[in-house]
């Protein structure tokens, strides 16, 4: 959706995330770019590493709550400098795309994404919903 949003001419890979979210932190915000983002060389920590992530992680905060209180921290790294998969990346881009084009992210993937693409079976991931075969995602652990 993003790079939909790059060829519409609403989004550029050079900008920077606090070209389109003034609430972000500042400092960093200026410095971390689209493009950055998208390779995963943001320097952002990842947000499923955090050690509380499991207890937050099924709370209903909006994108711009979860963008403030859990990837707005410290840089890792300096921006371009390495490459470290973050999903912290993936949370602002969804922020981006909902301050571009006015809309929930839930409802601009359904009308850019899956619905052109009849995707009848795919959708975004809610706990308050049925959705019947469901794939939910995860990771091992040392207790299994």
């Amino acid at each position: 959706m993003i790079l939909q949003l790059v060829n519409e001419g609403a989004v550029s890979l050079d900008s920077t995330i606090s070209s389109y979210l003034p609430h972000y932190r500042a400092d960093t915000g200026r410095q971390v770019t689209i493009h950055h983002l998208l390779c995963h060389q943001s320097g952002i920590p990842n947000l499923t590493a955090d050690p509380e992530y499991p207890q937050f992680s099924r709370q209903p905060f909006s994108a711009e709550e979860i963008i403030k209180g859990r990837c707005s921290g410290n840089l890792e790294f300096t921006p371009g400098a390495e490459f470290r998969y973050s999903n912290s990346n993936y949370v602002i881009l969804g922020g981006i795309i909902e301050a571009v084009t006015g809309t929930p992210y839930e409802a601009v993937l359904r009308t850019r994404i899956f619905d052109p693409l009849h995707m009848d079976a795919s959708g975004y991931d809610r706990d308050d919903l049925i959705i019947p075969h469901r794939a939910r995602g995860y990771e091992p652990a040392p207790e299994g």
